[in-house]
C-alpha cells in the first residue's frame, strides 16, 4: 500500500499541521493545489509485514532526508 505524506516545515514537530497523510497521489495534489501550491508530498510504501518500529524508523529516515534536501536547497 502506498500513501503520500506532506511535511509542513513551518510548524514544530507535534503540531497537528506538521504532517498530512493522503491515500493517493491525486488526493495529495488536490490538497496541495489549494493549500500549498509550492509544497510537495512524498510517496511512502507501507508494508503490512513491517513492525511499527520498522515503519517509524523508515518514515523518520525519509523525513530527515527531505528536510536535509530542503536545507541544501535541492
Amino acid at each position: 500500500m502506498t500513501i503520500w505524506i506532506y511535511v509542513n516545515t513551518n510548524v514544530p514537530v507535534g503540531d497537528p499541521a506538521h504532517l498530512k497523510v493522503f491515500d493517493s497521489q491525486d488526493a495529495a495534489e488536490a490538497w496541495l493545489a489549494i493549500n500549498d501550491p509550492e509544497g510537495v508530498a512524498f510517496e511512502y510504501e507501507v508494508n503490512s509485514m513491517m513492525t511499527t518500529r520498522d515503519a517509524h524508523d523508515r518514515f523518520q529516515q525519509r523525513v530527515n532526508q527531505i528536510l536535509d534536501d530542503l536545507k541544501r536547497g535541492s
